[in-house]
């Protein structure tokens, strides 16, 4: 697949200068998480919460991609880049890891995976019309993701409040903004790569016939390559998620729940319920869980729920103990 490239693209890749926010290690960003529970001294106040608002939208569909014709382009192997002018350093970044996820697919996948990703000012993405929050990765085309190109005080609110009012501490001294600003996105970026790993499940025809298996797919995914990686990566993870999880919500979800419409928060809890459930399968089946679920759609068609949960039984204790509301009705 070639991504689209609009005839207006300007010049040849310029090479991107060091990323002193994130310390030149691959998906440091996430490293820089684990601080959150470990080292609370270390944490920044951000700024309180405006007053009640109405609940941010979920990234959970496809939107149309942007038709902006002032953004660069950045190329790599598999992830290519187009970007608002000013943020190329912010490109270079995401694309280092998403090189490197997309590399980590191709275990399961016999063809390269293409993902666009479009790098958008505060501007552009209101021109753009996203109705996701700005600061929100979120999934625009088959094969595409849209991404802030600058922290702001609206990013660092939005995710202070999913982060219990607290933002990981940023070493260094970031190329453009605050520590508070970079963090903002670091704790994003995160999200980047589950979206990835949504790509990699639809590619793949991994959906299932529940929502539920399609977001543990996407989250298996991004689990086992971070674990090739590096652990210390995993933990940085488990530390986010458990974060997110301490936000319960004020009703009981069925996983059903997860084909309504939900909100940001809603959504976030549902991905760290997710995650575990991830875990759970991993590890029970190590390297090969992923082959768990390809197996299942070749013998099947698809990926069943009920079949997946009978033939992995702490799959189905994590099932039943996740999801409060939940019925026996396990599908879509």
């Amino acid at each position: 697949m070639q991504p689209p490239v609009k005839p207006d693209t300007l010049g040849s890749d310029p090479q991107p200068e060091k990323d002193l926010a994130m310390n030149d290690r691959p998906l440091v960003a996430l490293g820089l998480l684990l601080t959150l529970l470990l080292l609370p001294a270390l944490l920044v106040p951000a700024p309180a919460a405006a007053g009640d608002a109405a609940p941010l939208v979920a990234p959970t569909r496809l939107y149309t991609e942007p038709n902006l014709y002032l953004l660069l382009e950045l190329r790599g192997e598999r992830a290519h880049f187009r970007y608002s002018p000013g943020s190329l350093d912010r490109a270079a970044n995401i694309q280092y890891r998403l090189e490197a996820f997309t590399r980590g697919f191709e275990h399961w996948f016999n063809h390269p995976l293409e993902i666009v990703t479009y790098v958008l000012t505060r501007d552009e993405w209101k021109q753009t019309g996203l109705p996701v929050a700005y600061g929100v990765p979120v999934r625009v085309g088959t094969h595409g993701i849209a991404v802030a190109a600058f922290g702001d005080a609206e990013t660092i609110r939005l995710w202070s409040d999913q982060l219990s009012g607290v933002l990981p501490s940023i070493s260094g001294f970031p190329l453009r903004g605050s520590p508070q600003e970079a963090a903002s996105l670091a704790v994003a970026d995160t999200f980047v790569q589950l979206l990835a790993g949504e790509i990699f499940v639809d590619d793949m025809g991994l959906g299932g016939d529940a929502r539920w298996v399609r977001g543990l797919a996407a989250q298996l995914a991004a689990l086992t390559v971070a674990q090739r990686l590096g652990t210390d990566r995993v933990e940085d993870l488990d530390a986010l998620y458990r974060l997110i999880s301490q936000r319960r919500p004020e009703k009981a979800f069925s996983a059903r729940d997860l084909e309504g419409d939900l909100s940001l928060d809603e959504w976030l809890w549902f991905q760290s319920q997710l995650w575990n459930g991830a875990r759970v399968l991993f590890a029970k089946e190590g390297k090969d869980a992923m082959k768990v679920l390809i197996k299942l759609r070749k013998k099947d068609g698809a990926v069943r729920a009920e079949t997946l949960l009978r033939k992995h039984k702490p799959l189905e204790e994590w099932f039943r103990s996740s999801f409060a509301a939940v019925s026996m009705r396990t599908g879509g």
